[in-house]
């Protein structure tokens, strides 16, 4: 009974509860709402279950494809609410903006003016200083994730919304290439295509990303 419903046209109610399922997560939950994320996160899974065994047709794993695209797509202007380190990746790139290296100085330091740079009273933020959760430690975000945060916080036109939206929209981008290229490297490696799947429909993965 379940195999004709995700076979046939049924299959797009299924499609559909997965995107309510995100939505919720995303914009509708917050951390500390334990029971509600265990419940939705455990639908998604169930769903994820669901869609991988049965998608057993080019076109459904072709489906399955895009609407893991989607669901990536659907989340891009949602502010994370499973963590707070994005205040990090825009605190970031303020100070390369501002020509300051941020793994010189801890945010502590620059706020509390406890070193001397011409430049520190462009970047201090008391609103971003505060939602920070590592006040005290240097940064640790490699170069190129640098390179992004700088980016984003350069077009963003200093709105804190907007910055969020373009970094989870570069890591979109990144996530889309990664998704069309699985199938290529799965014939290259002689294993079946179907198992694209197992990454691209992951709650795990798209909720962490």
């Amino acid at each position: 009974m379940i195999k004709t419903a995700i076979t046939g046209t049924w299959r797009f109610a299924v499609y559909l509860l997965m995107v309510a399922v995100f939505v919720l997560i995303g914009y509708f939950t917050s951390r500390e709402d334990f029971l509600q994320l265990f419940v939705l996160y455990s639908a998604a899974f169930g769903l994820y279950l669901v869609l991988l065994k049965y998608a057993d047709t080019n076109d459904l794993v072709k489906e399955g494809r895009y609407l893991g695209i989607f669901l990536r797509f659907v989340l891009l202007f949602s502010i994370p609410n499973l963590t707070d380190d994005f205040y990090r990746f825009i605190w970031d790139g303020k100070l390369l903006l501002n020509g300051i290296n941020p793994y010189a100085f801890s945010p502590e330091q620059i706020t509390l003016n406890n070193v001397h740079h011409t430049n520190f009273t462009n970047v201090v933020d008391t609103h971003l200083f505060n939602e920070l959760n590592s006040k005290q430690y240097f940064s640790i975000y490699p170069p190129v994730c640098q390179f992004l945060f700088s980016g984003a916080a350069f077009l963003s036109f200093n709105n804190t919304y907007v910055n969020i939206v373009l970094l989870k929209f570069f890591i979109f981008l990144f996530e889309a290439g990664t998704i069309l290229l699985l199938p290529k490297l799965l014939v290259q490696l002689k294993m079946p295509v179907k198992y694209q799947l197992i990454y691209t429909l992951n709650p795990l993965i798209i909720l962490e990303l």
